[in-house]
């Protein structure tokens, strides 16, 4: 994760979970039995934490904004499935911190979404190593959730799951891995 700073008026997001999934997850501030804050209220709040993440270049913000105020009824329904792979990556995480058997149902949402993503995706050098990169540029305004759902599949599958941690204050319900 880069440190990007957040142009004037946006909101500066938070990166302590130690995985980009768990990032994703923390975007919903509070409790999901209570009180919360909404981090992600518009598509555009979608956009400025994916620039945050350092998942996406100010050009790509710059054209999937203008997509977005393009096709208004598209970015919706982005956000909507933002809103519902957050959850989904929250409630995997969380039953693995409290270590419960995480429901069947959102793996399956995670891994079907890995599958689609996996397949327009490509290995590409980075260094002495390799990381997964889109095939085409991000046509779809989806494209900033891959490196999530990617994340999310490969912390579930490489772990270390055994350091993923829930916060311990009752008004907290981030996630993070403890490298203690």
């Amino acid at each position: 994760m880069v440190d990007v700073e957040p142009a004037a008026g946006r909101r500066r997001f938070s990166f302590v979970g130690g995985s980009l999934a768990l990032d994703f997850a923390n975007t919903y501030a509070g409790t999901r039995r209570g009180e919360g804050i909404e981090h992600l209220e518009t598509y555009d709040d979608l956009v400025e934490w994916g620039q945050q993440a350092g998942v996406l270049a100010p050009m790509e913000s710059a054209w999937l904004r203008r997509e977005a105020a393009a096709s208004p009824g598209r970015a919706a329904a982005v956000q909507k499935k933002a809103h519902a792979l957050r959850e989904a990556v929250w409630r995997v995480f969380e039953a693995v911190a409290a270590r419960r058997q995480a429901p069947a149902s959102d793996v399956a949402a995670i891994s079907d979404e890995a599958a689609r993503v996996l397949g327009r995706s490509r290995l590409v050098p980075d260094g002495a190593r390799y990381r997964w990169d889109r095939v085409e540029k991000p046509d779809d305004l989806d494209a900033l959730l891959w490196p999530v759902v990617r994340s999310a599949a490969q912390l579930l599958v490489a772990g270390p799951l055994d350091r993923v941690r829930h916060c311990a204050s009752e008004t907290c319900d981030w996630l993070f891995l403890d490298t203690s």
